[in-house]
């Protein structure tokens, strides 16, 4: 308790969608794994970056260390000036555009390692039937590579079924996973059956039975991975997202230690 914080931006729709004991619970985890208080900060999604710098700066004076959210980036480098001796580090998307040249330290999704581990678990789930891929649009035709390198390795080797949210797949009989993409509303709200894969920030709490793993690269997930790199100003690492295997949504024998080895042991040699 005695020493200075790690402390995260955030606002409160981040919260509703990650769940508010969520977050409570999550902040205690990583505080316990770190032996470090992690200390959100709440902004308002509007405010100008002076304001969030304040902000942060009314949560404690000299923290260990900042993480700010892409969306806040401006936020960050106001903080960053002003105080040159506290570490900052935005938390960005796979392919979310920075400027050229930017002078703060950037940690990013690793989307092809995340890709290629749902390929491994897809592939396991799917058996010899359909798997389908609805991809946000934010996808690069590479990175989808690293999806079908994943399903090949577990000797799947079909080429999966390309999709969006706004197309209606349910009336085909020889599906058998889909791997789903934010914006994953319009998607679940059809309540389906077939087994999902869903990369969301969203509680695997409030998602339907048919999700049965949640990739999850929110702040509150990078963050710790982030600090084992500890990236210089103007540096970009990447760390993967954190996946949670809903066990008690998972019936078949053997099927839920396999699903858990394929995100932590494949990931590791990967």
């Amino acid at each position: 308790m005695s020493r200075p914080p790690l402390l995260i931006v955030t606002d409160f729709s981040f919260e509703a969608l990650y769940g508010a004991q969520r977050l409570k619970r999550e902040g205690s985890r990583l505080s316990r794994m770190l032996f470090r208080r992690i200390v959100p900060v709440y902004v308002d999604e509007n405010a100008q970056p002076g304001m969030i710098s304040i902000a942060v700066e009314d949560t404690f004076e000299l923290p260990e260390a900042v993480f700010f959210p892409y969306r806040y980036m401006e936020g960050a480098r106001v903080y960053r000036d002003d105080h040159p001796d506290v570490p900052v580090y935005v938390l960005a998307g796979a392919n979310q555009r920075l400027p050229e040249e930017t002078d703060l330290a950037v940690i990013r999704t690793d989307i092809m390692v995340d890709l290629y581990r749902a390929g491994l678990c897809a592939a396991l789930i799917a058996g010899e039937n359909e798997v389908l891929f609805i991809n946000d649009g934010s996808i690069r035709d590479d990175q989808l590579d690293a999806f079908r390198e994943g399903l090949k390795v577990q000797g799947y080797i079909d080429e999966p079924i390309w999709g969006n949210v706004y197309t209606d797949y349910f009336d085909n009989e020889n599906l058998s996973c889909v791997v789903l993409l934010s914006p994953a509303e319009i998607y679940l709200s059809k309540n389906p059956s077939v087994p999902t894969l869903l990369f969301s920030w969203m509680d695997p709490d409030f998602t339907p039975r048919s999700v049965k793993i949640v990739f999850n690269d929110s702040p509150w997930s990078l963050a710790p991975e982030a600090l084992k790199s500890l990236p210089l100003p103007g540096e970009e690492v990447f760390v993967g997202s954190v996946p949670t295997v809903l066990k008690n949504r998972i019936a078949e024998k053997g099927v839920f230690q396999k699903l858990k080895g394929f995100i932590s042991e494949e990931f590791e040699n990967k």
